[in-house]
């Protein structure tokens, strides 16, 4: 029978392997996504910002549902965004005592690194509605910085503008 310590060290290098797999594998899909040549244009706003989905990612699941990995790139205001989520997220928290105190370092330096993201959606096209199934946003080196497992549901959203036009392309 194996001791407690035994069982204890098996079950941390099980954990290990599987978290250092899960973070190798999402900066390496990230890079990829970037590097790939298959990424077609969905929308641009006013302000720049771009949305784009990868080809090769596009499912269809039935005769009215796809899935796709859409890449959004922002512009400088991201980091303004962020900061606003988690200002927000402090007032309405149980962390009201730190109102009046600004982000912590950390977490500015978090937000001023942001560079695109990554979302899983599933669309509907005949509801002309979609489900996000997972995200990840980078910084410039393709590193995670904040991702569905570590931040919760939402976070910083694409906007809508730039979503109206998904529909129509993607929906053909």
């Amino acid at each position: 029978m194996m001791s407690q310590k035994t069982k204890f060290l098996i079950f941390l290098v099980i954990f290990l392997i599987v978290n250092f797999g899960f973070i190798i594998f999402s900066k390496a899909e990230s890079l990829n996504l970037l590097n790939n040549q298959n990424l077609s244009l969905i929308s641009e706003n006013s302000k720049g910002e771009k949305l784009f989905y990868l080809k090769d990612s596009l499912k269809k699941i039935s005769d009215s549902k796809l899935e796709v990995n859409l890449l959004y790139l922002p512009k400088e205001d991201i980091s303004k965004r962020c900061e606003d989520y988690w200002i927000y997220w402090r007032i309405s928290s149980e962390m009201r005592e730190y109102l009046w105190i600004s982000l912590e370092k950390e977490e500015l330096d978090k937000c001023r690194s942001l560079k695109y993201a990554i979302y899983k959606w599933q669309i509907d096209c005949k509801k002309r509605t979609y489900k996000e199934k997972d995200w990840g946003w980078y910084d410039e080196k393709g590193n995670s910085v904040y991702t569905r497992r570590t931040v919760g549901i939402s976070f910083i959203s694409i906007p809508k503008d730039l979503i109206e036009e998904l529909f129509e392309n993607l929906c053909k």
